[in-house]
């Protein structure tokens, strides 16, 4: 596995920590961001995918 691809997922990996302690509390956030990305599949997410499973 590449080093930025164990980069990114660290990185992500944290983040979804860091959301999961949010979703605790009375609103959930981390379904609405899964739903924002669903159905809006953003640019930003299309390029997290890319850089964590590069093609070789």
């Amino acid at each position: 596995m590449p080093r930025s691809s164990l980069f990114w997922r660290i990185k992500w990996l944290l983040i979804l920590f860091v959301l999961l302690l949010i979703d605790i509390g009375p609103f959930p956030l981390t379904a609405l961001i899964c739903l924002y990305i669903v159905l809006f599949r953003p640019r930003w997410f299309k390029q997290f995918v890319s850089r964590l499973y590069p093609q070789e």
